[in-house]
C-alpha cells in the first residue's frame, strides 16, 4: 500500500523510475530557480560596488551625507505607509492564487498603489516644508527627484512581488539587478552635468526607477488579456489581522537601520554622516543581497506551505534557509576581516575610509540583522507579526539610547556599537519567539490559529 500511494503522489503512473526522477526533476528546478536568482544578486553588488566608487572619488561626503539623509526620510514613509500594506497583500496573495484566481498582484490590489504613493508624497512636502521653516532646505531643494521616486517605490514593490510570487526567477534576476546598474550611467551623466553630488544620487535613482517599471510595465502590457479575471481585489479588511503591526516593525526596522545616521547629524558634522552611511552601505551590501537572495528564494515556498496550513514544513522552511543564510555570513565576515580594508580602500578611497573597527562592527552586526529578518518570515507566514514588531522596538528604542549616550565621547564608532548591540538583541528575541509560537503552533488544538491570527 505505502508503494502505490509514493506513486500515486509523484503522479508518475506507478513506476519505480517515476519515483526515482522525481527528486531529479525537483532538483533541477531548484537549481534552475536558485541560479537565476544568485546571478541576479550578483550583478546587484557589481553595480552597488560601481555606485559606490563613483560616489567615493566624485562625491563630497557632505553632498553623500545630505543625500542619505533625504534617502533615509523616502524610506521612512514608504516603509511605515507602504511597506506594511504591501507586504500583508502579498502575503494574502499566495491564498489568493490557491483559491484558483489568475489576477495578477497588481489588479488584486486596485487603486492603492497610487493611493499610496500620494499620501507619501504629501507627507513628504509638509515634512520638507517645516523643515526648511527651521533652517534645512535640502529636503525641499531635493523635492522633484524626490516625488518621482516617492511615487515609483511602491509600484516596483508590487511589480518585483508579482515575478516572485510566480517565481518568475529570470525576471526577478533581471529586473532587480538592472535598478541598481541603470543608476551607475546615470549618475556619471548627471555628475558630468553638473549636477550637485546630493541631487545626482536623488535623481540617478529616481531616473533608474522610472526606466525598470516602465520596461516592467511594457511587459506586462503584452500579456494583460492573459491576466485578466473576474476576482475582487485581496480582503480590505484583512489588514486588521495582522497586518497593522507591521507599521510599528517597519518603523523600528527603519530607526535600527537609519536613525544613526540623523542623530549623527545632530551630534557630529554632516561630512561624518557620508562617512559612516557610505561604509554602512558598503558592508551590509554582501548581506543584504545574501538575504534577498535566500528570501526570494525561500518565500515562495514558505507562503505556499502556510496558504495549506502546514506549520511543520513552514518552520522546516525557515530553518533551513536561516542555516544557510547564518552560515555563509559567518564566511563571509571572515573574508571581509581578511581582505576587508585593501577592498574598502579601493572602492571608497582615503577620502570615506574610516577604520577596521568600524568595518568589523558593522560587518558582524548584519550577521544578526539576517537572523533577525529571516526569522521574521515565520511570523508573517502565520499571519501573526506581533512578535515581530514588539522585539523589534524595544531594539530600536535601546539603540537610539544608546546612540545618545555614546555618539558625543565615541563618534561614528558608537553608531556601528549601537548597531551591532542592537540586531544582536533583536535576533535573540526573534529566535526565542519563533520558538515558542513554534510549539504552539504544534499543538492540534492550534492548528488554525495561523489562518485566523
Amino acid at each position: 500500500m505505502k508503494p502505490a500511494q509514493l506513486n500515486g503522489e509523484s503522479g508518475c503512473g506507478g513506476t519505480d523510475t517515476g519515483i526515482l526522477a522525481l527528486p531529479i526533476s525537483i532538483f533541477r528546478r531548484v537549481w534552475r530557480d536558485a541560479s537565476w536568482s544568485l546571478a541576479g544578486n550578483l550583478l546587484t553588488v557589481a553595480s552597488g560596488l560601481a555606485t559606490l566608487k563613483i560616489i567615493g572619488k566624485l562625491v563630497p561626503t557632505a553632498d553623500y551625507g545630505a543625500a542619505t539623509l533625504v534617502l533615509g526620510v523616502c524610506a521612512l514613509l514608504n516603509q511605515f505607509i507602504a511597506g506594511p500594506l504591501l507586504s500583508e497583500r502579498i502575503r494574502l496573495y499566495f491564498d489568493h492564487l490557491k483559491q484558483g484566481h489568475t489576477r495578477t498582484l497588481s489588479g488584486a490590489l486596485g487603486g492603492l498603489l497610487v493611493k499610496t504613493s500620494g499620501l507619501i508624497a504629501i507627507v513628504y512636502v509638509v515634512g520638507a516644508g517645516i523643515f526648511y521653516l527651521r533652517g534645512q532646505a535640502t529636503y525641499l531643494q531635493l523635492l522633484l527627484p524626490v516625488l518621482v521616486l516617492i511615487f515609483m517605490q511602491p509600484q516596483l514593490a508590487a511589480a518585483f512581488a508579482q515575478l516572485e510570487a510566480h517565481r518568475n526567477y529570470r525576471g526577478l534576476s533581471l529586473a532587480q539587478p538592472l535598478l541598481n546598474a541603470l543608476q551607475v550611467p546615470l549618475l556619471l551623466i548627471l555628475l558630468w552635468l553638473a549636477v550637485s553630488g546630493a541631487a545626482s544620487i536623488v535623481w540617478a535613482q529616481a531616473l533608474a526607477a522610472v526606466l525598470v517599471f516602465g520596461g516592467l510595465a511594457l511587459k506586462s502590457g503584452r500579456t494583460a488579456s492573459a491576466s485578466v479575471g473576474t476576482e475582487g481585489t485581496l480582503s480590505q479588511s484583512a489588514i486588521s489581522s495582522f497586518g497593522w503591526s507591521l507599521y510599528l516593525f517597519n518603523l523600528a526596522s527603519w530607526i535600527m537601520s537609519t536613525s544613526d545616521r540623523y542623530l549623527i547629524d545632530h551630534f557630529l558634522q554632516r561630512s561624518d554622516v557620508g562617512i559612516y552611511v557610505i561604509n554602512y552601505a558598503f558592508w551590509a551590501i554582501p548581506y543584504t543581497v545574501l538575504n534577498g537572495w535566500i528570501n526570494s528564494f525561500a518565500r515562495p515556498r514558505l507562503y505556499a506551505r502556510a496558504a495549506d496550513h502546514s506549520w511543520g514544513r513552514v518552520l522546516r522552511v525557515v530553518m533551513a534557509t536561516l542555516g544557510a543564510g547564518a552560515g555563509l555570513a559567518v564566511v563571509g565576515t571572515g573574508i571581509i576581516y581578511l581582505l576587508g580594508k585593501p577592498l574598502a580602500l579601493w572602492i571608497l578611497g582615503e577620502k570615506y575610509w574610516h577604520s577596521e573597527q568600524l568595518m568589523m562592527l558593522l560587518a558582524t552586526a548584519h550577521i544578526f540583522f539576517l537572523v533577525g529578518h529571516t526569522t521574521s518570515a515565520y511570523f508573517l507566514a502565520i499571519k501573526n507579526s506581533h512578535w515581530v514588531w514588539i522585539s523589534s522596538l524595544v531594539a530600536a528604542m535601546a539603540s537610539i539610547a544608546a546612540n545618545i549616550v555614546l555618539l558625543p565621547k565615541l563618534g561614528i564608532i558608537a553608531a556601528a556599537i549601537t548597531t551591532l548591540g542592537g540586531y544582536a538583541f533583536w535576533a535573540l528575541l526573534m529566535l526565542g519567539g519563533m520558538l515558542l509560537w513554534s510549539r504552539r503552533m504544534a499543538d492540534p488544538a492550534n492548528q488554525s490559529v495561523g489562518a485566523t491570527s
